[in-house]
C-alpha cells in the first residue's frame, strides 16, 4: 500500500506544470494588468487609473493644483476680503469693521521706539508699513544699534524690507505673515520670514506680538518683540520688552514709543 502511494505521488510530481517539460510560459507585464483591468472590481480600476500619470498633466504642470489648496485659499480670501480698516483703532468697535461703509482700502502705519540692550547698548527703531484692504502689503524696518565703552565706540546697523500678508482677520486683530530681506550693515544678507499679530481686546489697549528670523552667512538671526500700548485715536503709545538674537549673541531689553496710524 505504501508503495502505490508513493508511486501516485511521483506521477502527479513529474506531470506538474513547474517540472514538466511544457511549463507554460509566464504572462508578460501588459498581459497581467490586461487580466487584472478584466477581472478586477471597480475600486482597483479606479486606483490604478489614479496611480498613472495621465498624459494631461505630462503636457501641463499648472494642472497640479489641489482641491485642497483651492479650498483653502477661497477660504482665506473670504475671511479676508470684507474687512477694512476703521479711520483709528476703537473707532466704533475694534481694530477692523467688516463689510464696513467705510471703505479704507489703504492702510498706513509707522512707528518710531528707543530700545536699551544693557548697560551700554542703546539702538533707535523705525518701522513702516502700507497695506491694502488688510490683505497685502509692504514693510520697512530700521534699527540702528550703539555700543559706547571706556576705550571706544561701535553701531550696527539693520534693515528689513519685506511683504506683508494677513492670515486672519478679526474686528478685534488680525496676524500677518512677513517675508522678504534682512541685511545687516557691512555683514551680509539673508532671506526673512516673520509673524506679527495686532490685537485689540478692549478700549484702549493694544497688545502686540512679533517674531522675525533670518540666516545671514550660515548664522541664525531673530528678534522678538511683545508690546503693550495705550490707544487714543490715532495715536498709540507702546512699551514692551524685545530681545535680537545676533548669531549666537542675545541683546534684549525695554522698549517704548509711539506708533501714528492713518
Amino acid at each position: 500500500m505504501r508503495l502505490i502511494i508513493l508511486i501516485f505521488a511521483a506521477v502527479m510530481f513529474v506531470s506538474s506544470p513547474a517540472t514538466g517539460q511544457d511549463k507554460q510560459p509566464r504572462d508578460s507585464d501588459d498581459k497581467k494588468e490586461e487580466k487584472r483591468e478584466k477581472s478586477g472590481g471597480k475600486l482597483d480600476k479606479i486606483k490604478d487609473k489614479i496611480s498613472k500619470k495621465s498624459k494631461h498633466d505630462d503636457d501641463d504642470d499648472d494642472s497640479d493644483d489641489s482641491i485642497f489648496a483651492h479650498f483653502v485659499f477661497h477660504f482665506w480670501w473670504d475671511i479676508n476680503k470684507h474687512y477694512r480698516y476703521t479711520p483709528y483703532p476703537y473707532y466704533k468697535a475694534g481694530l477692523l469693521d467688516r463689510d464696513s461703509s467705510l471703505i479704507r482700502p489703504l492702510h498706513f502705519e509707522t512707528s518710531l521706539s528707543a530700545f536699551s540692550g544693557g548697560s551700554n547698548i542703546r539702538a533707535v527703531n523705525f518701522n513702516g508699513k502700507l497695506k491694502l484692504y488688510t490683505i497685502f502689503g509692504l514693510e520697512f524696518q530700521y534699527n540702528g544699534f550703539t555700543e559706547d565703552d571706556l576705550m571706544s565706540g561701535s553701531e550696527l546697523k539693520m534693515f528689513r524690507f519685506g511683504g506683508v500678508v494677513n492670515l486672519l482677520s478679526h474686528p478685534n486683530g488680525y496676524l500677518e505673515l512677513k517675508f522678504g530681506a534682512w541685511d545687516i550693515a557691512d555683514a551680509g544678507t539673508g532671506p526673512l520670514i516673520g509673524f506679527e499679530a495686532d490685537i485689540a481686546p478692549v478700549y484702549p489697549v493694544m497688545l502686540n506680538f512679533r517674531a522675525d528670523l533670518s540666516e545671514i552667512n550660515g548664522h541664525d538671526i531673530a528678534d522678538y518683540a511683545f508690546t503693550f500700548g495705550y490707544v487714543y485715536k490715532r495715536i498709540e503709545f507702546f512699551g514692551g520688552y524685545r530681545a535680537f538674537d545676533l548669531a549666537g549673541e542675545t541683546i534684549d531689553g525695554p522698549i517704548g514709543g509711539v506708533t501714528l496710524r492713518f
